[in-house]
């Protein structure tokens, strides 16, 4: 599982910015944090060619050890947190929340220190 972790966006967490699309297409991020940071809600505003469109959702957001305790309450073991796809750990330099974890029997990949999986023998 691949998401935004709680402690990541907390560091690097903008109210609004905007960007400009390789298009010209131009992108007003608007973000609000709710319920004790456990909920964003989101609007993109886009402008091209003078048309305006809006787009909203939100969210939920998960630290690590929510999401470990999710997943062990689900029946999963050796749930792992990484800070990338890379397998980095997951500390003040995380990247991403990215989970790992194993229904028992399950004949899934196993983390290597080269990276993040290699499948079992």
């Amino acid at each position: 599982m691949d998401v935004m972790g709680k402690e990541v966006l907390a560091r690097i967490f903008q109210q609004r910015d905007w960007h400009e699309e390789p298009d010209g297409t131009l992108v007003l991020e608007e973000r609000a944090i709710k319920d004790d940071w456990g909920w964003i809600d989101v609007c993109w505003s886009t402008l091209r060619e003078s048309k305006q469109r809006e787009h909203r959702f939100g969210h939920r957001l998960y630290s690590a050890g929510e999401l470990r305790k999710l997943l062990a309450d689900a029946g999963f073991k050796a749930v792992e947190a990484y800070g990338a796809l890379a397998g980095t750990p997951y500390d003040h330099q995380a990247e991403r929340l990215v989970v790992v974890a194993r229904k028992p029997g399950a004949n899934l990949p196993s983390p290597d220190r080269g990276g993040m999986h290699k499948v079992r023998d």
